[in-house]
């Protein structure tokens, strides 16, 4: 077997000002144009939008025909929001799948993120110009906050009181807002992460909100104080591969994160990692090999069971976060799975792809 990445490069270490000293790596092409799935019963008709019911193995699935970037549950899963490529929020009624909200089309947008807030009040979004979206899901008013924001947004995490959001760019930086709600609804910055040595890729807070985790460009997992800045730990990849995604347990002891290619054209890693440490011990859990492809997507089911890896080998796979085993593997899309989020429930999930369709399926 071969040597497990980051096995033996975790130590624990305090903030320190280091500056860049490498030219960024190039991002991959996140979507692409792709054939329509057909078949199926046209379910529910929410202005135009169209969802089609199908079947895997006997379990539904509902699937939205649209280049969809990001897609996250409401904390109830009695809702749905996705950010489309054209820059447009929308909601919808998990029940009817029918739109409770949609926001008109800002324009192209080049990344795409959105999180819905633990207390369920507020949605954020990228926006054009490098800018931060916050819905208010009482009334559906919004307002954007750019400030610090020179270079594409690419990953967004809510503190569990829903009080900050976490926003991380391309420009290295992890900044940290205030959200204010009422008359005079704003977003003051309130702390600003610069330990990264290139841009930012993903972000998790933990559900006891002392830490954060962000994964870079630059390869390395940088678990840091949000208030405070100190970096607890720092898990790296002598390759320097860029991180692709991070999630925590619900418990806030382990964490999960992979890593994809440098470039688009590098030939193909023979091994494709998903990592489970544990964070007070620095020590790997287990590895998640399963996958053929790159890994871009990971999230952690609310009750701890399961870790669900989205990949461009066009699969989803669901597995146990100790013994890295599947248990189950859905084959529902037909090109790159960019995005998979458990469903408060932890029974259904929802994914999109570079298909062009965002699907809603049951783990079964």
């Amino acid at each position: 077997m071969s040597e497990l990445p980051f096995q033996n490069n975790v130590h624990k270490e305090k903030s320190v000002n280091q500056p860049s000293t490498r030219n960024s790596l190039s991002r991959r092409t996140f979507l692409k144009r792709g054939g329509l799935v057909s078949g199926g019963v046209l379910l529910a008709l929410g202005g135009a939008f169209l969802w089609e019911k199908n079947y895997w193995h006997d379990s539904a699935i509902y699937t939205f025909h649209d280049t969809v970037y990001s897609v996250t549950w409401s904390p109830s899963g009695k809702r749905l929001a996705t950010l489309n490529a054209d820059g447009a929020l929308h909601v919808w009624d998990t029940s009817t799948y029918t739109t409770t909200y949609s926001s008109h089309a800002t324009g192209n947008i080049p990344t795409g993120a959105t999180r819905w807030s633990p207390n369920g009040q507020y949605i954020a979004s990228c926006d054009q110009n490098h800018a931060v979206r916050i819905w208010n899901t009482n009334n559906w008013s919004s307002f954007t906050n750019t400030s610090n924001m020179q270079t594409d947004v690419t990953s967004l995490a809510w503190s569990p009181d829903s009080n900050f959001v976490a926003v991380g760019s391309a420009n290295k930086l992890v900044c940290i807002y205030h959200v204010t709600a009422g008359k005079t609804s704003a977003a003051e910055l309130a702390f600003t992460y610069d330990q990264h040595q290139d841009g930012i890729t993903t972000l998790a807070w933990a559900s006891n909100g002392t830490y954060i985790a962000s994964g870079s460009l630059d390869g390395t997992v940088r678990i840091w104080h949000p208030t405070t800045g100190v970096t607890q730990a720092t898990f790296s990849d002598p390759a320097i591969h860029p991180i692709t995604a991070v999630t925590w347990s619900p418990d806030n002891q382990m964490l999960a994160f992979t890593f994809g290619p440098k470039e688009d054209n590098l030939q193909p890693m023979s091994t494709h990692i998903v990592q489970v440490v544990h964070i007070p011990s620095g020590s790997v859990v287990s590895s998640h090999t399963g996958h053929s492809d790159y890994v871009a997507s990971l999230s952690w089911s609310s009750n701890g069971a399961y870790i669900a890896s989205a990949s461009d080998d066009t699969t989803v796979h669901i597995w146990q976060p100790k013994q890295a085993q599947n248990v189950y593997i859905y084959r529902g899309h037909t090109a790159r799975v960019r995005n998979v989020v458990w469903a408060p429930d932890n029974i259904h999930l929802a994914t999109t792809s570079e298909d062009n369709t965002l699907q809603v399926w049951q783990n079964s």
